[in-house]
């Protein structure tokens, strides 16, 4: 893609993603793991990493920020992309968790005096493979556009594709005009209530039934805007067709079990905690008529997202989670990020107030499950890439889940944020319980 087709200008969502880690220092970037079958030389991690510079002009270029607020992406003279390459030897007994273990301690802030990405090559792993990782800001794009990005460098069938399986209930909405009016509505009210921080004690920490009320100040102390460190895991990999096969059997579609999944996780780990909770708001950043891949209409103002209650999680068949599902992307507005009116209202604050309320709007939820769809196979040099893995920022939000298809088989990966979790291994032990129960015993 050149630059011409790409554009030089900053869309309203890039400008959210810049003042959410400038200004409350949150972790906005994506993060992509790739397993390869073999141990590449330095010249060749070098020659795949260059590919990147081709597959889009973002990565050779900088985002200005500072005061006034970024305009354009300016690009790098004499930009050099092996610079963003950095090599870390290992022992050949070295597994995929430690490699996890060291790819979340990079999940750093980003350096705005340079492009705004950086891997990683990380050699020798068990059985003679080997790993690269990238780190790439949100600003961007989705991860859909993201992972066409990594397609056009190292895809070797053909592009990006969504698939119809895993993907979520394909239905579109028109937007209404009352559709249109409410999310100004939303927006305006969380404005007004970012600005004089009037958040009311509150007994209860769910959510109104016009699905707008911020949460309470007890439930924002938590430390929910102060957040940058997270724990990457991978969670669960298995072939694609368990995944749909059991949605099929609960009468449902591989998404609606994701949101369960993920949603189950959610109540065990609470309980586990001594903190239970009645209801779970899951974020999905996922378009319906696509299936996969886009974002929500102004992320973190109006965010389309489901309660998951406990007759949720009782029943065996998915059909009452699937019709909160459709209920919530009823309700939820528009599909496009960068022209809702939330976008075009916020771009008008100053950058703190706007991070300000990025951060409370997300904190409205408790996870995010978002599903890429479908990848392509890729490769890397002259190696096959194994395993694809991506892992979503949690943003002011106990973790980010990520499903994602490759090579016939399902990941589910997490994005786990320090502060709002501290025992790491009793959540994943409650997801993989979570996993085993779902289809190990039906």
């Amino acid at each position: 893609m050149s630059e011409h087709e790409l554009g030089r200008s900053v869309e309203p969502s890039c400008k959210m993603y810049v003042d959410l880690d400038t200004r409350a220092n949150m972790n906005v970037g994506l993060s992509l793991l790739f397993v390869l079958d073999r141990v590449l030389s330095e010249a060749e991690v070098r020659s795949a990493i260059a590919r990147l510079q081709g597959a889009s002009p973002r990565f050779s270029q900088i985002l200005e920020v500072g005061f006034p607020p970024p305009k354009i992406w300016s690009r790098v003279r004499e930009f050099d992309a092996n610079k963003h390459v950095n090599f870390t030897d290992l022992s050949a007994e070295t597994d995929l968790p430690e490699v996890l273990r060291r790819c979340s301690v990079l999940q750093e802030g980003f350096n705005y005096r340079r492009p705004l990405w950086r891997s990683v090559y990380f050699s020798p792993l068990t059985e003679g493979r080997s790993a690269i990782f990238l780190r790439i800001h949100h600003a961007f794009g989705d991860g859909a556009a993201i992972r066409s990005m990594m397609l056009a460098a190292f895809g070797t069938d053909g592009a990006y594709q969504t698939s119809e399986e895993p993907a979520a209930s394909r239905v579109e909405w028109a937007v209404r005009a009352s559709v249109l009016g409410a999310e100004i509505r939303t927006t305006l009210r969380g404005l007004r209530v970012a600005v004089t921080d009037l958040f009311p004690a509150s007994s209860s920490s769910q959510l109104s039934a016009d699905r707008a009320t911020l949460r309470s100040r007890e439930d924002n102390r938590r430390g929910r805007q102060a957040s940058s460190a997270q724990t990457m895991a991978l969670i669960d990999g298995r072939p694609s067709k368990e995944w749909v096969d059991q949605a099929r059997a609960r009468s449902g579609w591989v998404n609606d079990l994701f949101v369960k999944i993920v949603s189950q996780t959610m109540h065990d780990y609470w309980n586990r905690s001594g903190a239970p909770k009645t209801e779970c708001i899951v974020a999905v950043p996922v378009d319906m008529k696509r299936g996969s891949g886009a974002q929500s209409a102004s992320h973190a103002v109006h965010v389309k997202y489901i309660p998951v209650r406990q007759e949720h999680l009782a029943a065996h068949s998915l059909r009452k989670l699937s019709g909160a599902v459709i209920s919530a992307y009823r309700q939820g507005g528009r599909t496009t990020m960068d022209d809702s009116p939330s976008m075009v209202i916020m771009a008008l604050l100053p950058s703190r107030l706007r991070a300000h309320l990025y951060a409370r709007g997300s904190a409205m939820t408790d996870s995010l499950a978002s599903n890429v769809g479908r990848i392509p196979s890729m490769r890397i040099g002259d190696a096959s890439v194994e395993m694809s893995l991506s892992f979503a920022p949690a943003i002011a939000t106990f973790a980010s889940f990520v499903l994602q298809e490759y090579n016939e088989k399902i990941y589910l990966c997490a994005n786990i944020d320090n502060s709002l979790v501290p025992d790491r291994d009793v959540f994943t032990s409650c997801a993989a319980a979570v996993i085993r129960r779902t289809f190990d015993q039906g």
